[in-house]
């Protein structure tokens, strides 16, 4: 397959790649653009020949991204809203826009749902949100607000606590199954672990922290090593091993049965989550809007103007 002149691969099917991989559903993204699912899946394929190698696992009836899959979207999403931000510049007002960022495993567990309830409350604002699991740089990628982890202090920014969580390990109950008993932190420390330590932002915790923190027996552990926590919980569904569950991504799961706690040993997360903004720009009313949104539906008091 030939290449453009800047070594790019096709952009039709970066744009369906993009669409299929914040959306995660061919048939969502299809309806999107305006295509039908085989076309996207044609463009998918497309995309894949060119860089070699597979960008989505296909599952029964869903799709997940894989790590390559992941890097790639990083990249794009952050491509897709410099030039969004260049077209405005170019084009005028033409009505005001939000941009909302976060990691990809915030977005999926956390964010989405609640922005799905602010579109159906407020359907005439124009929400963008841009997913990296890299930090996002709120003045390079034009983001009003961001949901970040860590201490609440970065340099530039101002930022407003949303919540902390509490970790404990999960798995899911088919893989618990085959291992048979799972009563103690020892148990838990002989099976396959899902890590994500060490390869996260600030304070992600991975197993080896978490079982000091827990009072567990020093003892070797096998680790599996992924670097997006969206990934590591598809592992974890699959049966691929056992998972440090953050409560507030994991929560849902749980009532759904589609994964298990394996023992009541929990710690609370070293950090928590913030609500940022830049410290020399102010909000506009509806980034304010969004952002006292977010707050009250975590039981927050008052307006977000100052983060």
């Amino acid at each position: 397959m030939s290449k453009s002149p800047h070594d790019l691969p096709p952009l039709s099917a970066v744009a369906a790649f993009e669409a299929a991989a914040r959306r995660l559903s061919f048939k969502d993204a299809a309806g999107e653009l305006n295509v039908t699912p085989a076309a996207v899946s044609r463009q998918i394929r497309r995309l894949e020949e060119w860089f070699g190698r597979p960008l989505f696992r296909r599952l029964h009836r869903r799709v997940v991204m894989t790590e390559e899959g992941e890097a790639f979207h990083d990249a794009v999403s952050a491509a897709f809203a410099g030039m969004a931000g260049a077209a405005r510049g170019l084009r005028g007002p033409v009505g005001e826009q939000v941009t909302i960022g976060s990691t990809s495993s915030v977005a999926r567990f956390w964010l989405v749902p609640r922005l799905h309830d602010f579109w159906r409350t407020y359907p005439e604002l124009k929400l963008h949100h841009v997913i990296s699991d890299f930090t996002i740089d709120l003045t390079r990628q034009r983001v009003d607000l961001a949901v970040r982890f860590g201490q609440g202090q970065w340099p530039g920014l101002e930022s407003r606590m949303l919540f902390a969580d509490r970790i404990y390990p999960v798995a899911a109950p088919e893989f618990v199954a085959e291992q048979g008993p799972v009563e103690t932190l020892d148990d838990v420390a002989r099976l396959p672990l899902i890590d994500i330590g060490g390869v996260m932002e600030e304070g992600w915790l991975g197993w080896p922290e978490w079982m000091r923190a827990a009072g567990a027996p020093a003892r070797p552990l096998r680790l599996n090593r992924i670097n997006s926590y969206s990934i590591a919980v598809e592992a974890a569904l699959d049966g691929q091993g056992a998972l440090l569950g953050w409560h507030s991504m994991v929560g849902g799961l749980l009532e759904a049965g589609r994964l298990a706690r394996l023992t009541d040993a929990e710690i609370a997360s070293p950090g928590a989550y913030f609500l940022v903004r830049r410290a020399d720009r102010p909000l506009s009313a509806e980034a304010q809007l969004l952002g006292t949104w977010l707050t009250d539906s975590l039981g927050g008091e008052g307006e977000i103007s100052g983060v």
